[in-house]
């Protein structure tokens, strides 16, 4: 199943500032129905680091996304 999607994107190519994600379940192909397209969000993540705290009072550090 993933080779067949692979095989049609390096055919027809992707859109640009995209990414591939494919996910197949552990089933035999005579099981799995079809194929599901979905988009996943965009966020450009800036220079900015954002501090919180957990709910156990530890700190959490990462990058801010800024869309």
């Amino acid at each position: 199943m993933a080779l067949d999607v692979a095989r049609k994107v390096l055919k027809r190519g992707l859109p640009g500032d995209t990414l591939l994600n494919v996910n197949v379940p552990n089933a035999a192909r005579e099981e799995i129905n079809g194929v599901r397209v979905t988009r996943m969000g965009k966020r450009v993540y800036g220079d900015m680091i954002v501090e919180k705290r957990d709910p156990r009072g530890g700190s959490i550090t990462g990058s801010a996304a800024t869309t």
